[in-house]
C-alpha cells in the first residue's frame, strides 16, 4: 500500500477505463447474443453429426449451408428405423428454433436501445464500411465504447489483438505468431468481416492480392483486418461515412 501511495503521489499510475452503467449493460446484452450464436453453431453441428452417424445424405437441391425453411422441413420429414433417433432430431430442431427466436429478440432489443440513446448515426456510418453490418457495428461499439481512450492506431490494434507476439533473448528475436492478449470477440469478428470486405471493396482486394505474393492467405487476411480496423476507427472519430476504393 505504501508503494501504491508513493506511485500515486508521483503521478506514475495509469487509470483504466470503466464504462458507465448503460454501456456496461448494453455490452452484456450484446455478449449474450454472441453466446446464443455460438450455441446455435453447436446445435447445427449436433444435427450434422446425427445425420452422418446414420448415413443420411442431404439431397443436392437443398441448401445445407443456409439452413433454410426448406431444409428444416426436410429434416422434419426424415424417417428413422427407431423412434429414439427421430426424437433426438426433433428435440435438436426445437432447440434450434427457440435459439433463433432468442437471437432475433436480442437483435431487435439492441436496435431499439441504439435508436433511443442517439447512437443511430454512428452505427449507420460504421455500416457503410464493406464487411460491416449491424451486428458487427454494435458489437464493435459495445466492446470499445470510447475510441478516445486509445492514444493511436497501434494501441488500438494491440487491444483488439492484431499484433504479433515477439520473443527477445539477447541478440535473437523470434516471431511467435498472433499475440495471446486480445479481445477474443473483436478479433474474430474483424477477421471474419475482412473476408467479406474483400468481395466488396476493390482496394481491399488489391492489397490482399499483393500480400498473398509474399505470404500465406491466413497471414494476409490479418493485414487486411488491421486496415479494416483503421477504417472503422477513422469513421468513428471523424463521424463520416466510408469512402470506397481508397488504398491509403
Amino acid at each position: 500500500s505504501r508503494k501504491i501511495a508513493r506511485e500515486l503521489e508521483n503521478g506514475s499510475l495509469k487509470s483504466i477505463y470503466i464504462p458507465d452503467e448503460f454501456h456496461q449493460q448494453l455490452r452484456s446484452l450484446c455478449r449474450l447474443r454472441h453466446r446464443h450464436v455460438r450455441h446455435q453453431t453447436r446445435i447445427k453441428n449436433r444435427i450434422k453429426g446425427h445425420l452422418s452417424t446414420y448415413g443420411i445424405i442431404v439431397p443436392e437441391g437443398i441448401q445445407f449451408s443456409n439452413w433454410s425453411v426448406r431444409f428444416i422441413n426436410w429434416l422434419r420429414g426424415l424417417e428413422f428405423y427407431h423412434g429414439s433417433a427421430r426424437d433426438y432430431l426433433d428435440i435438436c430442431l426445437d432447440e434450434y428454433a427457440d435459439n433463433r427466436k432468442r437471437i432475433a429478440l436480442i437483435t431487435n432489443l439492441l436496435r431499439g436501445y441504439i435508436k433511443d440513446n442517439g447512437l443511430s448515426d454512428l452505427i449507420k456510418n460504421l455500416c457503410t464500411i464493406p464487411g460491416v453490418a449491424f451486428v458487427t457495428a454494435i458489437t464493435f461499439y459495445t466492446e470499445i465504447m470510447d475510441m478516445n481512450r486509445f492514444a493511436d492506431e497501434d494501441h488500438f490494434c494491440s487491444y483488439v489483438g492484431l499484433v504479433p507476439s515477439l520473443h527477445n533473448s539477447g541478440e535473437k528475436e523470434s516471431d511467435r505468431g498472433m499475440t495471446k492478449r486480445r479481445n477474443s470477440i473483436l478479433r474474430h469478428l474483424i477477421v471474419e468481416a475482412s473476408w467479406v470486405a474483400l468481395r466488396k471493396d476493390p482496394a481491399m482486394l488489391m492489397c490482399f492480392n499483393e500480400f498473398c505474393k509474399r505470404m500465406k492467405k491466413q497471414d494476409a487476411i490479418i493485414r487486411i483486418a488491421k486496415k479494416l480496423l483503421r477504417r472503422m476507427r477513422h469513421v468513428w472519430k471523424n463521424e463520416k461515412v466510408y469512402v470506397y476504393a481508397v488504398v491509403a
